[in-house]
């Protein structure tokens, strides 16, 4: 198999590639090396990309939310909210609190300490990380929302975008 470059893919077999596989193998690089990179410019947070985006999610909601709550919107298991939730806890970033009406869910609420750090650094974050975007035109970046938005809902209507 012959590999050539260009104009930022790689094609492994000749045009005779289907369709399906190309957009499978660039989905499944393209996410590994998005988060990747992400990590390469958090570095200067002094936070990890879990870290933030858990932060991120409860400092852009409302209220505090049920651990399976800040699951579904991380899209990680039960297991991997628990991990996080107890480092962030450790470093006071949040505190679970108890449900008003469920004796069984736990509410994530982001601490003072919490509110600060994810204040001082969102904005920069969303920046930084958006900085990717800059390659293409804002015209090409609103399709891209637009496309993105369509797996999406495609997801949301085969009832797997949250497991």
């Amino acid at each position: 198999m012959s590999e050539t470059r260009g104009r930022g893919t790689m094609n492994r077999r000749p045009a005779a590639e289907a369709l399906e596989e190309r957009l499978w193998d660039r989905f499944a690089t393209f996410i590994p090396a998005y988060r990747r990179w992400v990590r390469t410019r958090l570095k200067s947070f002094g936070i990890g990309y879990a870290w933030m985006r858990a932060l991120g999610v409860l400092y852009c909601g409302e209220e505090p939310l049920i651990m399976s709550g800040l699951g579904e919107e991380l899209g990680v298991t039960p297991r991997n909210v628990t991990k996080l939730v107890d480092e962030l806890e450790a470093e006071g970033l949040v505190r679970r609190l108890p449900h008003p009406s469920d004796r069984r869910a736990t509410l994530i609420d982001l601490t003072k300490a919490g509110r600060e750090k994810i204040a001082e650094g969102y904005a920069e974050y969303v920046a930084v990380t958006s900085e990717l975007f800059s390659v293409l035109s804002e015209e090409d970046q609103w399709e891209l929302i637009r496309l993105m938005d369509l797996l999406f809902d495609g997801l949301e209507n085969k009832g797997d975008a949250s497991s």
